[in-house]
């Protein structure tokens, strides 16, 4: 095998393949033209279609044979659909979508113990795959066909989201009682968290440190994922909702480059998201939407495009860097 290896999206991510691949003597090449190997991660439906089926997208533009490794997160749908259509090209695509292990990392790339993921596609790629992720990640689960690794991505989203999301909940009960008139005295202890990740989750908020490299454009980008995959089996998950719902609103208000532990902030006066960014007057212009007209349509407000031309009322849609959420 030659030592070629391109990448292709979000530049955390990037730093990563290049540091692993780099340490097997892999060179690095600007274009997947050139590539024995491309790797991918997108937090956008849209970007990661375009990268692989726009004008001149991968699909077209990588040598016949080459490894198409994905680390995005998407659905089993999509990547069945990657995969037929890649395979038609004589391409060998992979789906290895990344699971940041310790959500309250400040730097969860830096070190491959915070990371792993799952591996899926063909047998013989799958093992080929293996051998170049194990120098990226710390896990790497082999789970079967085009999309199984895609569905125990989405399947470990559901439980994470959920778990992280329950401890900040219950971080902000305590705060908001001892805030309260009738504050419990010589309070011993404090939340308790259910996993490491839940710890690790708990002690950036208690330090109010809310930067790091996996951020809440990327745990959104998990949820939703997840959530589509529910929807393409007609499959109602309430409680992904509700969590994606506040993710999204922190998004609006500025924070999607911001830990996950950010979320906690909706929690607390307005102030205190000031002091890292987030604006709830961004909210209020958001949300503050005018249904008035008789036949109930909306009113052209301009906010129901961004940018890309997309409808800014799909709360599945990101592209643009811009998350949109449910109206």
């Amino acid at each position: 095998m030659s030592n070629r290896f391109a990448f292709q999206g979000h530049q955390s991510v990037g730093a990563l393949v290049r540091r692993g691949m780099e340490g097997l003597a892999w060179v690095e090449v600007d274009e997947p033209v050139s590539a024995d190997v491309v790797f991918t991660y997108f937090t956008s439906l849209q970007a990661l279609e375009d990268a692989y089926f726009g004008e001149g997208g991968i699909a077209q533009a990588a040598p016949s044979g080459a490894l198409l490794i994905d680390l995005s997160p998407s659905t089993p749908s999509f990547a069945q659909e990657l995969a037929s259509l890649a395979m038609v090209s004589g391409l060998r695509p992979i789906e290895a979508p990344l699971a940041v292990v310790d959500l309250g990392a400040a730097d969860a790339f830096s070190d491959m113990s915070r990371l792993a993921c799952f591996v899926g596609g063909e047998e013989a790629d799958v093992e080929e795959a293996l051998s170049l992720m194990s120098c990226v990640v710390g896990t790497a689960s082999r789970t079967g066909a085009a999309g199984s690794a895609q569905l125990a991505r989405c399947a470990l989203t559901l439980q994470t989201a959920s778990q992280i999301v329950a401890v900040i909940e219950a971080e902000a009960l305590y705060a908001a009682t001892q805030r309260s008139v009738s504050a419990i005295e010589n309070l011993q202890g404090s939340v308790g968290a259910v996993g490491p990740q839940s710890a690790s989750v708990l002690e950036r908020i208690a330090q109010d440190r809310f930067d790091a490299t996996y951020t809440v454009e990327m745990f959104l980008a998990e949820i939703a994922a997840a959530m589509r995959a529910a929807e393409d089996v007609d499959l109602i998950v309430p409680q992904a909702e509700t969590v994606m719902n506040l993710v999204q609103l922190l998004a609006v208000l500025g924070g999607a480059d911001k830990s996950p532990a950010a979320v906690s902030l909706l929690y607390r006066d307005e102030d205190d998201g000031r002091r890292v960014g987030l604006d709830w007057a961004r909210a209020r212009a958001y949300y503050d939407v005018d249904r008035s007209d008789d036949e109930g349509d909306f009113e052209d407000d301009g906010l129901d495009e961004c940018e890309c031309g997309h409808d800014s009322r799909d709360s599945n849609h990101q592209c643009c860097g811009k998350h949109h959420a449910k109206r």
